[in-house]
């Protein structure tokens, strides 16, 4: 004799799919909005270790070769560029002396005619170049307690000496209303990094 199996199908009941929904709603208007806000956070932590890095390359190359040493931020175009080279004069961007250098974002490659490789002088200091994403403002550049935003000045160079010293130089970085400060220790030639709503005036 055969029994028969009646075979009971499970599903699940309105209410339970509401809640399932209602949570995963809620968990989605939590997270995405404070995953926007770290995107942003991402780009302005971009920008500032770009400077910072740009800082120590300069000290770095002005100790190990004995020389005077500049960050230099061109703000001619929409964005900012940033590059670190030997110290040239005058300070300031004039006439004799404009725009970004030719092989700014397009580095001649090294050349194998000869047995020592000739190569640019972007290569020779460690190739540091960086253009900083254009919702990125610099809302002050301070170098040696002189404001170059407000001066009209179309770069900015900051030097570093072989002594392991530098310029005054402070830098507000801006993206909407988020902002950091970049500071040099003039005695160390050494960067530091704040957030103004933790500082006191």
């Amino acid at each position: 004799m055969k029994l028969k199996h009646h075979s009971k199908q499970h599903a699940f009941t309105l209410i339970e799919v509401m809640l399932v929904t209602g949570i995963v709603l809620l968990m989605l208007g939590w997270g995405v909005p404070n995953m926007l806000r770290a995107l942003e956070k991402h780009g302005i932590a971009k920008a500032t270790m770009d400077i910072m890095d740009g800082c120590k390359q300069a000290r770095a190359l002005a100790i190990l070769k004995g020389t005077v040493a500049e960050l230099v931020i061109n703000t001619d175009n929409d964005s900012y560029a940033l590059y670190v080279r030997q110290a040239v004069n005058p300070r300031l961007l004039g006439p004799e002396n404009p725009g970004l250098p030719e092989d700014m974002l397009n580095p001649d490659p090294i050349s194998g005619n000869n047995s020592r490789k000739s190569r640019t002088h972007f290569e020779e200091l460690d190739g540091f170049r960086r253009t900083l994403d254009y919702n990125i403002a610099l809302e002050e550049i301070w170098v040696n307690f002189v404001d170059l935003i407000d001066g009209g000045a179309g770069e900015a160079r900051i030097r570093f000496y072989p002594n392991g010293t530098s310029d005054e130089f402070m830098v507000t970085v801006l993206l909407n209303e988020d902002r950091r400060i970049i500071m040099l220790d003039p005695i160390t030639g050494l960067p530091s990094l704040s957030d103004p709503k933790y500082m006191d005036y």
